[in-house]
């Protein structure tokens, strides 16, 4: 890979250090999350970039405190971390006998008395959009007073219910502390105490944007994109600070290039509370969305662990189920771009979600380019240590050769 001018693994790395390690989590609407603004508003100036920053409201989700106790057979205390947007208990907490209900689907209740229980399900493949939407309503709708879904596998994450809003307190616990209380199960009753303190007052998040090239409306625009945001209780480092810093530096990158097109970046505030800040760019832009070219997604582009190990295209997503692609010639540019730097990018098709999706459901092509995997995605355990300066740097890389074959390269002013 042919080195670029002052972009090295540290100078990116460093922007990761210290949204995650000196911000830390961002969640949606706090000062954060704007402190992360501010500082990718300050980067882009200091690139001689014009800078926009949009403002839009949404419901935030402060939480206070999350506890789950054992009381019976035994007491024991179990960490745990609240689902964004979690119902909140009150300072007094709910308190239940625990019930076992496989998979929390719907007729998982079947012929079970829920009502005023705390139920316990199994966490579900990932990949499917709002199955814990549908999981806490489900528990809901039985007359469950909580929710405890088991990890799969490690610590315990989080996610957002964007339309299961304050219903019941959910909780996820690691599998270790899933499988402590199905033993337990096993031998009799449990009684537990789940206490969720969280409000959901209106808040105001933000985007920030920058372009470089030609005017912005100019037909062939490629929009770039990464998110602000992070999930309750995780520093954020590789989703999404690892996607701020690559496109922070192929700005830099592009910046000293001369690009015949327009390449947009957009730091979209709102992703973990499902597409907040991508949805408010759209609405207040419809007469922009025609030229656009393409959108293409940068998120959780710093890890690649375990057997899998490889920077990968995720070129599906789904909605209403409903599956959408991206076109080929989308993938093939960007796999051509990788090739000629040396880069081995492959196409998956485990479906991608994140800021290009709304893009995608309004016929627009889209794509999203991950590394994978990560053992540590949404956890506390997201963080600087783990995100590798060199996996960083590749990818940058990928993304400037890949804007400069979609929108070609030339004289700024031709």
């Amino acid at each position: 890979m042919k080195p670029m001018g002052g972009i090295t693994p540290e100078n990116i790395h460093r922007h990761v250090r210290y949204l995650a390690d000196k911000v830390g989590p961002r969640i949606l609407g706090t000062d954060s999350e704007r402190s992360a603004a501010d500082y990718v508003a300050r980067k882009m100036c200091e690139l001689g970039m014009c800078v926009e920053r949009q403002e839009f409201g949404v419901s935030g989700f402060l939480p206070e405190e999350a506890r789950l106790e054992v009381m019976k057979p035994f007491q024991i205390e179990l960490r745990c971390v609240p689902f964004c947007y979690s119902g909140s208990t009150g300072s007094e907490g709910v308190e239940g006998e625990l019930l076992c209900v496989g998979e929390g689907k719907s007729d998982d209740y079947e012929g079970a008395n829920a009502e005023g229980k705390i139920v316990l399900a199994a966490q579900p493949p990932q990949g499917t959009p709002g199955i814990y939407d549908s999981l806490v309503r489900a528990a809901s709708e039985s007359g469950a007073s909580g929710i405890i879904i088991a990890k799969s596998e490690g610590f315990p994450v989080s996610f957002a219910l964007p339309s299961a809003m304050g219903l019941i307190p959910a909780v996820f616990v690691s599998s270790s502390d899933g499988g402590r209380l199905l033993m337990r199960l096993l031998r009799g009753a449990v009684r537990v105490k789940l206490k969720v303190m969280a409000s959901f007052p209106k808040v105001s998040s933000q985007n920030v944007l920058g372009w470089l090239g030609r005017d912005r409306q100019s037909v062939g625009r490629v929009l770039l994109c990464s998110h602000l945001d992070s999930v309750v209780g995780s520093p954020g480092a590789n989703d999404d600070a690892s996607g701020i810093a690559v496109l922070l530096e192929a700005a830099r990158s592009l910046g000293e290039s001369a690009i015949r097109g327009c390449v947009g970046f957009a730091f979209f505030g709102g992703e973990e509370a499902h597409y907040k800040g991508s949805e408010a760019f759209i609405r207040a832009r419809p007469n922009e969305l025609d030229s656009l070219r393409a959108v293409i997604s940068l998120d959780q582009v710093g890890v690649g662990a375990g057997s899998q190990n490889k920077l990968c295209l995720k070129t599906s997503t789904i909605h209403a189920g409903r599956r959408i692609e991206s076109p080929e010639w989308l993938s093939q540019a960007i796999t051509c771009a990788g090739r000629g730097k040396g880069i081995l990018v492959e196409k998956t098709t485990v479906l991608g979600f994140s800021d290009h999706v709304p893009f995608m459901l309004r016929g627009i092509p889209g794509i999203l380019i991950r590394w994978m995997d990560d053992p540590w995605y949404h956890s506390s355990l997201d963080t600087s240590f783990n995100v590798d300066p060199y996996k960083l740097k590749m990818v940058v890389a990928l993304v400037v050769s890949s804007c400069l074959r979609l929108v070609g390269k030339g004289s700024l002013a031709s």
